[in-house]
């Protein structure tokens, strides 16, 4: 798993990538940092007061980075510097703009409010893709699952060992739908 562009807030799950850590080769600076946002799972987007470098066609670096995550369906996470009595660059705020009409973008004013935005976002990242767990596995969902996935089979077993042993009130061959149902409301 790749983050980018950021450093690594949860333990050792994510890898940041730096673009100035990256040496010296014969590739150019737009092929590797865009190249990096195509292989990444997370792009992290930090937007400030200047809009940066501009290329050829006036387009920043930043910017570059966050179309082609859009492009490619990647998840984004930006971060927006609160300022305070400064003028943002008329592109920055575009691009602000351009990032609001797609996602929900969080601010932050000091170092360890974006860390601490940072470390939440990516937890529920994680949380979402079921990396980590925030509830004990027998008590949380399995998303996706049908009625169809459950083996009747083993739920008539269930039923045969819960009748025996702790006096579930169904008998064995009762239909899947209600045991899971009765299951469910006698918490068995």
């Amino acid at each position: 798993m790749r983050v980018y562009p950021f450093g690594c807030v949860v333990g050792e799950i994510f890898r940041a990538v730096y673009f100035e850590e990256f040496p010296a080769n014969n590739w150019s600076a737009r092929q590797v940092y865009l190249r990096e946002v195509e292989m990444c799972d997370v792009y992290i987007g930090l937007f400030g007061l200047d809009y940066g470098y501009e290329d050829e066609e006036g387009i920043s670096p930043t910017e570059r980075e966050f179309d082609v995550a859009t492009e490619c369906c990647k998840t984004r996470l930006v971060f927006i510097k609160r300022l305070s009595g400064c003028v943002r660059h008329e592109k920055e705020k575009r691009l602000i703009r351009k990032a609001e009409q797609t996602l929900i973008r969080k601010t932050f004013f000091s170092f360890e409010e974006l860390r601490g935005t940072v470390y939440a976002a990516l937890i529920n990242y994680l949380a979402e893709k079921e990396y980590i767990r925030m509830l004990p596995f027998d008590a949380a969902f399995c998303q996706g699952a049908t009625v169809e996935d459950i083996d009747p089979e083993k739920v008539d077993q269930f039923v045969g060992v819960a009748l025996a042993q702790r006096g579930f009130p169904l008998e064995r061959g009762t239909d899947m739908e209600t045991v899971l149902f009765v299951a469910e409301r006698e918490d068995f």
